[in-house]
């Protein structure tokens, strides 16, 4: 009787305890396909030259990113400011992704991502084709909508 009433206690007191509430596993296929609408996005944007809906997918207060050749950008603004520069000066923008690869963290809320695309596109009547042109880029959720906060692209120097 008397080891009854310690293990009695004890068992009460555990059950009394509150819990930690369950965590939720993140539907990892589902979280894939939030990032790669982002990325689809960019890539309308880049064609359309729709800053609004490329802003949309931008991390504003946090982003970092490097474009093709020594454009570097840390902000938001001056990667809008960059965008709309070049987009005064080339039209007929067209982008084929040919190997996207997205992750996702074990939590469901970072993401990152490498592709290789062609993007090419019309510039004072001349066509401009930048093949294999490298991205890749790094997501977080926030408020239940994922962002980029990082972006870099390279392209391949020319080969003879």
């Amino acid at each position: 009787m008397k080891s009854f009433l310690p293990v009695t206690a004890l068992t009460l007191f555990l059950g009394a305890a509150p819990m930690a509430p369950a965590q939720s596993t993140p539907d990892l296929a589902a979280e894939k396909a939030g990032v790669e609408q982002v990325l689809e996005n960019l890539d309308k944007a880049l064609m359309t030259e729709d800053i609004d809906l490329y802003s949309k997918q931008i991390a504003q207060d946090s982003l970092q990113g490097f474009g093709v050749g020594s454009q570097k950008t840390v902000k938001w603004e001056e990667m809008k400011s960059a965008l709309l520069k070049k987009w005064t000066d080339i039209e007929n923008g067209s982008v084929k992704n040919q190997d996207r690869n997205i992750q996702i963290g074990e939590s469901g809320n970072v993401a990152w991502f490498s592709e290789l695309f062609d993007y090419s596109f019309t510039q004072q009547g001349k066509t401009v084709q930048l093949n294999h042109v490298r991205t890749t880029g790094v997501l977080e959720k926030r408020n239940g909508q994922w962002l980029v906060v990082q972006i870099h692209s390279s392209f391949p120097l020319p080969t003879k």
